[in-house]
């Protein structure tokens, strides 16, 4: 009898322990599963705005469109990311961008899942649809400022000139300016459709601005070539070349040049400088000397900060002018190609291949 009794208690507790074990491995499996979901999904949002970072993309090409994919592995803490864009369809005669199905398969290496006799990671794989291409730039003018305008030039020279410079019947705004008396001098007005725009308030302006300031400063949104201070100013030999330029403290530019600059404080253009391309400047923008900066140019975007901008107006001096030209605008963003996803396109539990 003792005997029976003691086998049943030892039938009992091995039951138990099973019934323990297999709870703690369906828990595990539970928890690894959600990690690699978390890792899938911050490895895709990484990909979509990193990709252009130098060496973080390790299999990416030029031009996505004419390749059939393309594709990186994103390590990050307790597993990684394989991403893959997969092209769906290519650029069409129209115009219309490349379509890509862009999949990430996240992998737990925190803990391995047991069964049939081997242990593997757990994975997970999210996808979206997205395509590939530059933001259209749609300027508001070729002067936007949320600061204000002192317009100081001498003689007869038109300070802010909205007609394209590279298509002469395309005419947009001269200058905005936020409402409430932000215009000053008495230089020769703008000129553009209309020359002076002070309709908006601050705030509205604000939304208007198309720029994403906040994530430009905070989250690198456009990953520098050149940043000052830590790296020489360039040399602008090659005309083809039009850098990504980010200055972290006041400046005042040097040479002539092109690009996309990125001024985190206040930026001056002095003497003959020329300048094509696009110009954000968190402060103030101040302009003087002769020549011309063709192109598109924003400032004040500090206002969009927490901290606020600058409470003084940009100036225009002597005989500088600025001058909207579409084609600078282009060639100075056509580095910030990216990948640009279609909305209600997540997809989750995606068939890896």
């Amino acid at each position: 009898m003792a005997v029976l009794v003691l086998a049943l208690i030892t039938a009992a507790v091995v039951a138990g322990y099973s019934s323990i074990n297999a709870e703690v491995v369906s828990n595990n499996a539970m928890r690894a599963q959600q990690r690699a979901y978390q890792l899938a999904e911050i490895g895709l949002q990484q990909f979509l705005l990193r990709r252009n970072e130098t060496g973080f993309c390790t299999n990416c090409v030029a031009d996505p469109a004419v390749a059939d994919s393309e594709w990186t592995r994103v390590n990050l803490i307790g597993g990684y990311a394989d991403i893959v864009a997969m092209r769906v369809r290519g650029r069409m005669p129209d115009g219309t961008p490349a379509l890509f199905f862009v999949r990430s398969r996240g992998v737990d290496t925190t803990a391995r899942l047991s069964g049939a006799g081997r242990g593997t990671n757990a994975t997970r794989t999210v996808g979206q649809y997205a395509t590939f291409g530059t933001s259209s730039v749609k300027p508001l003018a070729a002067l936007t400022t949320l600061n204000g305008f002192t317009n100081s030039v001498q003689g007869s020279r038109i300070p802010v000139l909205g007609q394209n410079g590279c298509n002469f019947f395309n005419v947009i705004g001269g200058v905005v300016i936020p409402s409430g008396g932000n215009y000053a001098g008495s230089g020769t007005l703008p000129l553009g459709f209309p020359p002076v725009d002070s309709s908006m308030s601050r705030d509205s302006l604000k939304k208007r601005v198309g720029v994403d300031w906040p994530a430009i400063i905070k989250d690198n949104a456009i990953p520098a070539d050149i940043t000052i201070p830590g790296d020489p100013w360039p040399s602008f030999n090659d005309p083809n070349y039009w850098p990504v330029i980010r200055i972290k403290r006041g400046y005042s530019v040097p040479t002539d040049g092109r690009g996309l600059i990125i001024a985190d404080s206040n930026l001056t253009f002095t003497t003959n400088d020329t300048w094509d391309g696009i110009v954000l400047v968190g402060g103030n923008l101040t302009v003087s000397g002769s020549g011309s900066l063709d192109g598109v140019y924003v400032s004040g975007l500090n206002h969009m900060l927490p901290t606020g901008g600058p409470m003084t107006r940009d100036i225009i001096n002597n005989t500088k002018r600025i001058q909207f030209n579409s084609c600078n605008a282009l060639s100075a963003s056509s580095r910030l190609k990216t990948y640009f996803v279609w909305t209600n396109t997540w997809l989750d539990n995606v068939n890896a291949w």
